[in-house]
C-alpha cells in the first residue's frame, strides 16, 4: 500500500486546505438531507435513562458468508468493535484543531453495544458536543447491514479530489480507508468504502439525536494571545483548578500544531461542567459580537487574554487523546 493510515492521516491534517465550508456537509460531496434517517420512518427511536437506541425496518448491506460465523458489533468485547472516522484537511480557528481530533465526524461502537456519536449535519464550527448511549439487538443488525459490516475486508482505496476528506472505516482486526487523491486517483473499493461512509454518517444522526450528553474528561487548549492583539468580544473566566498561563500554549506554537497534537487533559474537576456550559452559551452566540462570527471563546486571567477550545473524549483515545486504528499485532 502506498500510504498508512497515521502517516496519511498527520500530513492531510497539515494541509489545512480551505475546504472547511464543504465540511458541515461532507467535505467534496453534495450536501445530505438532514431530516433522513437510516431507518424506516415507522420505526421506533428512543433514548431511555440508559441512553438505549432502537430501531426498526429493513436495511441493506452485508450477509454471512457461507459456512463463515457471523461477525458481531455487540460480542461482550470491552474494545472498539465498529468505528467510523471523517479525516482530513480543512481549515480551522485558533486553537480549534483539537475539535476535530478525531474526525470531523466520528461512530464509534465497543462489544458492550455502547456507542460514541459527533458530528451532525447542523453543527456549528465543529463545537458540538459528543452523545452515548447503547445499541438494542434490532439496532446493532440494521447497522452492521448497513455498513455490511459482515463483508469487511482490509483496504486502502483512493479517488479523484483535491478537497475531498478521508474515509476510515475499522473494527475487528480491519481497517478500510478510501483518500483524495489529487489531481487524480482511483485504486480499490474507494465506491462501496464511500458508500459506506455515508451509511455512517446517517447512522450519526439517528443516534446522535437518541443519545445522551456525554460526560466524564474533556481535552482542552488554551492560546495565549499576544498583548497587541486587542480581544473585542464578550469574555469568560477560567474555571479550572489548574492555572490557566501553566498549560497555555503562545499563537505562534499553535499555528505549527496538526490534528494530532494532544490537548490538555481534565479530569475530575468542578470546572469541567462550567466549561460544556460555556460550550452551549458559545453556541447560543454569547461570545459573538454579531451573528455568524467565527466561534471562539475567549477567557481573560489578569491583563491576558487566551482562546479556548474543549472537547468531549471517548473512552477509547490513546494518552494522547487520539483514536485510531490498533497498529496490527495490537
Amino acid at each position: 500500500m502506498r500510504r498508512t493510515v497515521a502517516r496519511l492521516a498527520s500530513r492531510r491534517s497539515l494541509l489545512l486546505v480551505a475546504c472547511a465550508p464543504l465540511l458541515a456537509q461532507g467535505c467534496g460531496e453534495p450536501a445530505a438531507d438532514p431530516a433522513r434517517a437510516p431507518h424506516d420512518s415507522s420505526a421506533d427511536t428512543s433514548t431511555s435513562s440508559g441512553g438505549s437506541a432502537s430501531s426498526g425496518g429493513s436495511a441493506s448491506g452485508g450477509g454471512s458468508a457461507p459456512n463463515q460465523p457471523p461477525r458481531r458489533v455487540c460480542d461482550g468485547s470491552s474494545g472498539v468493535r465498529l468505528a467510523y472516522q471523517q479525516l482530513g484537511g480543512g481549515a480551522v480557528g485558533t486553537g480549534q484543531s483539537l475539535l476535530v481530533q478525531n474526525g470531523f465526524r466520528y461512530l464509534v461502537v465497543d462489544g458492550q453495544c455502547r456507542y460514541w456519536a459527533f458530528g451532525t449535519q447542523d453543527m456549528k464550527s465543529f463545537w458540538q458536543e459528543t452523545r452515548t448511549g447503547t445499541l438494542d439487538a434490532a439496532a446493532e443488525k440494521e447497522l452492521a447491514a448497513a455498513l455490511a459490516y459482515q463483508d469487511w475486508t482490509s483496504a486502502e482505496a483512493y479517488y479523484p479530489s483535491c478537497d475531498g476528506s478521508t474515509e476510515l472505516l475499522w473494527g475487528d482486526s480491519v481497517t478500510r480507508t478510501a483518500t483524495a487523491a489529487c489531481p487524480d486517483g482511483s485504486e480499490g473499493p474507494h465506491e462501496e468504502i464511500r458508500a459506506q461512509g455515508k451509511a455512517a454518517r446517517e447512522w450519526i444522526e439517528t443516534l446522535w439525536a437518541s443519545g445522551a450528553p456525554v460526560d466524564g474528561p474533556v481535552r482542552l487548549r488554551a492560546v495565549r494571545q499576544p498583548p497587541d492583539l486587542q480581544n473585542t468580544r464578550p469574555t469568560a473566566e477560567w474555571p479550572l483548578e489548574v492555572d490557566i498561563d501553566s498549560v497555555a500554549i503562545d499563537l505562534v506554537d499553535d499555528l505549527q500544531l496538526n490534528i494530532e497534537s494532544p490537548g490538555y487533559l481534565v479530569k475530575d474537576d468542578p470546572g469541567i461542567a462550567v466549561l460544556r456550559g460555556y460550550r452551549d452559551k458559545l453556541l447560543a452566540g454569547d461570545f459573538s459580537e454579531y451573528e455568524g462570527q467565527d466561534l471562539l471563546l475567549p477567557m481573560e486571567d489578569g491583563n491576558d487574554v487566551y482562546i479556548v477550545s474543549v472537547r468531549d473524549t471517548v473512552p477509547y483515545e490513546n494518552e494522547d487523546g487520539i483514536l485510531r486504528p490498533p497498529e496490527p499485532g495490537q
